[in-house]
């Protein structure tokens, strides 16, 4: 027998209402329900948020590469890459050397505000023919925007900190970099016996053979793009680095006004001489030659040659990138430009190199300490260096009166010179 399509039902006040059979197609929309359900006196149906929820993320996420896309998406809250440049990089970045290995990675639950953010999307099984994945922070494994690691290495016209660059060579993944620098200054006859490399009337060569070279300005244009190929920069890896070819490149890039340029590009820097010099203690001596002899079997090609040590470095970081002591060597490009630019002083007998590293390491460099001296009214460079800060209250440098006095009677004699002399010469110039 065939059912028909009303039924007759009685409300509460014994009226009777005529109720339609809805097809499937019609009951999702729920108007007519809701109609019904008011007549009848009946409370809202309360919606099920969970389902919405669910239904959200199989329709408006579910699209498995395109969800991951950073993009897209961004990171908001890997902040550890943003602060990079900034000081204390070694605590802040702990676990993003190593981008190589895998990494445990956080994950979300799922919540109305992920749900509807793209923050976390849990997928069904079907989607991508995996069970479950979850979108997850850019760690390591993205390849889409963390600093990479870029071994590198310099031939220099002699061993001062302030030599110049005459080869550059750098490797980053499978793609290598290298460019011969013409010199602005006469290559030690030291170093051509050791890298082989001469320069005369205008002609580079290596070993005899002619190389092209190209002006330093143009070698670090090119050398940052080479760097700044990956959106977030690269981490600068090398032997020796630290206290030599990171302030020979400091002097070139400030010589030649592209600081800002590699400022934004480099997100720290490793000096695997003193991993090795910390892991291997007994060992003598850690100089490429020794550690290449000591670790591999096969001969050396090129020793001394810019681009073959940059892969050699690679090769050995290979050795120690899960070491703890790599993750704790890691220090910021910004502490070599402070560290640099404070050499004046450490010079002069001002400071100590050791006060001259604390005031890098607090990212305080040349620069502010004039501007601080310039503004006497502000406290001037008493209370940059001992106004207590933090929890425990301690000076920012340092409360000794006779290391603030030196260093205020260094700019006022530097500064009032200076400008006598301008003042001379303006003089001088009007007479004239």
């Amino acid at each position: 027998m065939q059912t028909s399509t009303k039924d007759v039902v009685s409300d509460s006040s014994g009226e009777s209402i005529e109720k339609k059979k809805l097809s499937k197609e019609d009951a999702i929309g729920g108007e007519i329900w809701k109609k019904r359900r008011s007549e009848r006196g009946e409370p809202k149906k309360k919606k099920n948020k969970l389902k919405i929820l669910k239904r959200r993320e199989s329709t408006k996420y579910d699209t498995c590469e395109d969800s991951m896309d950073p993009e897209k998406f961004g990171d908001p809250e890997n902040k550890e890459v943003a602060d990079f440049g900034n000081e204390d990089v070694s605590d802040s970045v702990k676990g993003t050397v190593d981008l190589e290995k895998d990494s445990s990675i956080e994950k979300k639950t799922v919540s109305k505000k992920g749900a509807c953010d793209g923050d976390l999307i849990k997928k069904k099984k079907g989607a991508c023919g995996k069970d479950s994945i979850e979108k997850k922070k850019w760690v390591k494994e993205s390849g889409h925007g963390d600093p990479e690691l870029l071994f590198f290495d310099f031939e220099t016209t002699d061993l001062s900190r302030d030599s110049h660059i005459i080869h550059i060579g750098a490797v980053r993944g499978k793609e290598e970099f290298e460019k011969y620098v013409r010199p602005k200054r006469p290559i030690s006859f030291e170093a051509s016996q050791v890298n082989g490399i001469t320069y005369k009337d205008g002609v580079m060569r290596r070993c005899g053979e002619e190389v092209h070279c190209v002006g330093i300005k143009r070698a670090l244009k090119q050398f940052r793009l080479f760097i700044s190929a990956n959106k977030k920069g690269s981490i600068l890896v090398g032997h020796y680095i630290k206290n030599f070819a990171c302030k020979v490149l400091y002097h070139a890039v400030f010589g030649n006004k592209l600081m800002k340029q590699f400022l934004s590009v480099i997100k720290g820097c490793i000096d695997i001489y003193y991993v090795f010099k910390k892991v291997y203690k007994k060992h003598d001596g850690h100089s490429l030659d020794k550690l290449h002899e000591r670790h591999f079997d096969t001969p050396r090609a090129q020793p001394h040659d810019a681009l073959s040590d940059a892969q050699l470095i690679k090769k050995l970081y290979e050795l120690i990138k899960s070491n703890p002591e790599t993750q704790k060597s890691l220090f910021s490009w910004k502490s070599v430009v402070c560290v640099c630019s404070l050499q004046p002083l450490v010079r002069n007998n001002i400071l100590s190199q050791y006060m001259a590293g604390k005031l890098a390491k607090i990212g305080l460099e040349y620069g502010d300490l004039l501007k601080a001296h310039k503004h006497p009214s502000s406290g001037g460079i008493s209370l940059l260096f001992s106004e207590k800060v933090g929890e425990n209250r301690k000076p920012r440098v340092t409360n000794k009166k006779a290391i603030i006095k030196q260093v205020s009677d260094y700019f006022d004699k530097t500064y009032k010179a200076s400008s006598t002399d301008r003042a001379h010469t303006r003089a001088n110039t009007q007479a004239q």
